[in-house]
């Protein structure tokens, strides 16, 4: 596994066709989540350090091109 580092990171989350920034930050020592269309974090299970997180699909509504 490649050596990233152990400092801060800045995540950005923009719109790759318009480039808007919707939401920046900076992460250090910790997780960062993003779930986009249909996906979603469905549960999370935390046990002392260790977290088990569930992301999700959601099913298709009436009318839906897709999936």
């Amino acid at each position: 596994m490649a050596d990233h580092g152990t400092g801060p990171v800045k995540v950005t989350v923009s719109d790759p066709e318009t480039g808007k920034v919707f939401e920046e930050k900076i992460v250090s020592n910790d997780y960062v989540i993003i779930c986009n269309g249909r996906r979603y974090l469905k549960s999370v299970q935390v046990m002392g350090k260790t977290h088990m997180l569930a992301v999700a699909w959601e099913k298709a509504t009436e009318g839906s091109t897709d999936g």
